[in-house]
């Protein structure tokens, strides 16, 4: 069946003025061209984006260090505590990784900054000994091992904000920033990260 279309649109094609098969053939890379970035987009992986904070990883502290930090928004929907509670219909969301090389002891302060760069939510401080976390939990945070998730109790309110903020360039990303702190110390930050708004994390 496939044989038979292909030589259908080839006759179809030979047919064309030169002009026609230029315009056809921009319209066919056109329709492409939108189908790859839309399922780019959809899978999580779109994130060539100017507006994402340059970070170099590992974020180093002086008592902890910070491996790896995966950022993105969570449906609502898919947590039932957090829709209730914040009543967004999506919020972003936090995993961290700790370094080996961590060695004190102290807190990881965890705070989300929305687009105009505002603190948004809760401060989260999450205590920490020697590269692993004491175990603490909470409806949006949890931490043991050496990771910890973090979920922001601000958002957006409205299904079709994210979209927005992810197809305007000129809209500003949220972000979160990560500091450590050692007791009767001031906190010391240690990075601020952006909240790619195409990735969505699972809760």
């Amino acid at each position: 069946m496939f044989s038979r279309f292909r030589a259908w649109a080839k006759a179809l094609f030979a047919r064309l003025s030169m002009t026609e098969k230029v315009i056809v053939s921009a319209l066919v890379a056109g329709v492409l061209c939108v189908l790859v970035a839309f399922g780019c987009q959809m899978s999580g992986w779109a994130t060539s984006d100017g507006r994402l904070l340059n970070v170099s990883m590992p974020l180093k502290g002086v008592f902890v260090e910070v491996d790896e930090v995966e950022t993105g928004w969570v449906d609502a929907k898919d947590d039932e505590a957090m829709r209730q509670r914040t009543q967004m219909d999506s919020f972003p969301q936090v995993k961290i990784r700790l370094g080996k090389a961590g060695s004190g002891e102290g807190e990881l302060f965890v705070r989300f900054l929305n687009g105009n760069g505002d603190y948004a939510g809760d401060t989260v401080a999450l205590p920490f000994k020697d590269g692993a976390f004491r175990g603490s939990e909470s409806f949006y945070y949890a931490a043991s091992g050496d990771r910890a998730t973090v979920k922001c109790l601000d958002g957006f309110p409205r299904k079709n904000d994210l979209a927005h903020q992810a197809n305007a360039q000129d809209e500003p990303l949220w972000s979160v920033e990560i500091s450590e702190k050692e007791q009767g110390k001031p906190v010391r930050s240690l990075g601020r990260v952006s909240i790619e708004p195409y990735r969505f994390a699972k809760p």
